[in-house]
């Protein structure tokens, strides 16, 4: 009987060890999520959707976002209310599905532009990540098996903890600045509710001084293939937009022009797939930053060219609108300061 017991005991232990270390390694996914400082920019965003009177067009995205476009001069220019919703590249698609569907549930709005930046269907997904920014948190863990087992998700999530830690280290040598770099410059672009948004000094002259960009790319973006977990959550953001009749468009976000050909070479792969979907892709590659354009990354804008480039993109979307019935002509106002550069 004894024995019986014993391999009772080893039976249970043998089986439930690997659940226990699931838990462990979710928990401490959970905590490394909540520690980040991207969750001060979901909770800024979900205070927005939360608070905030709905809008017409809603803008979803990551920093690349957050940098390009100006929200009172986007409304100006499409003539619609306009609420600029950007994430981080650590949310991806999982986070703009997660405000998206927050918003719907309040009240759907009428047209939605989706801009991430140019690499996010090779990054990793956050499916924890997707977890936090529902507002299904109590009975997603229990219901949802892609994040129960988000072993690797958390692991990267980890990861990249050590990554901004080792790029903070690094930084503080060189320099002596002890701000945490991510905190820093994430938190403050995504509490700006409009326009001139925060940065550090900008990298211009390293990314336009790149001997190897194809080299510099492999090592920073995440250009060699699709993530197929990833397009699962832009599959869900399209059945979201046709479930409730939105107009859905997806833009790519800017880019330095050092790194187009690489990046053209990626989208050829990724727009079937966006298109493929259902969503309406604006153009099949990025607007391009020259030289006085870049900020502070390769994919962010500089702040002082951020008006010209929201001028670029409701130009490129402004057509669209229009085709559609969704804005007309007088509801545009040309008297905006980008009106005649851009022929809007």
């Amino acid at each position: 009987m004894r024995s019986l017991r014993t391999y009772i005991c080893l039976f249970l232990v043998v089986m439930l060890l690997p659940l226990a270390a699931v838990v462990t390694v979710n928990a401490i996914g959970f905590l490394v999520h909540r520690k980040t400082p991207s969750s001060d920019v979901l909770n800024h965003q979900i205070a927005r959707v939360e608070q905030s009177e709905p809008a017409d067009l809603v803008l979803l995205g990551d920093s690349t976002l957050n940098a390009a476009v100006d929200e009172e001069l986007f409304s100006q220019l499409t003539g619609h209310s306009v609420k600029r919703l950007p994430l981080t590249g650590l949310w991806g698609y999982a986070g703009s599905l997660a405000l998206l569907e927050r918003l719907v549930e309040r009240q759907p709005p009428d047209v939605v532009l989706i801009m991430h930046t140019s690499d996010t269907l090779g990054r990793e997904t956050s499916d924890f990540g997707y977890f936090l920014a529902s507002d299904r948190e109590p009975t997603r863990l229990l219901t949802d098996f892609d994040v129960m087992i988000s072993v690797k998700d958390n692991l990267t999530s980890a990861q990249n903890f050590k990554k901004w830690y080792k790029n903070w280290r690094r930084r503080m040598k060189k320099t002596g600045d002890l701000q945490w770099p991510f905190l820093d410059r994430e938190t403050a672009l995504a509490s700006q509710p409009t326009s001139n948004a925060v940065q550090r000094p900008s990298i211009r002259d390293e990314v336009f001084s790149i001997n190897n960009p194809e080299h510099y790319m492999r090592k920073h973006m995440h250009l060699r293939h699709i993530n197929d977990s990833k397009v699962k959550y832009l599959e869900r953001l399209a059945a979201l937009c046709d479930d409730y009749s939105l107009h859905c468009f997806y833009a790519h976000g800017p880019i330095a022009r050092p790194f187009m050909d690489e990046v053209k070479r990626f989208h050829q792969k990724a727009n079937p797939i966006i298109e493929g979907l259902g969503l309406n892709l604006l153009t099949a590659t990025p607007v391009v930053m020259d030289y006085d354009d870049v900020g502070d990354t390769e994919d962010h804008v500089a702040p002082e060219a951020q008006t010209a480039f929201t001028c670029q993109i409701a130009a490129i979307l402004l057509p669209h609108l229009r085709e559609q019935s969704i804005v007309d002509q007088q509801g545009v106002d040309f008297s905006s300061p980008c009106a005649d550069q851009h022929g809007l």
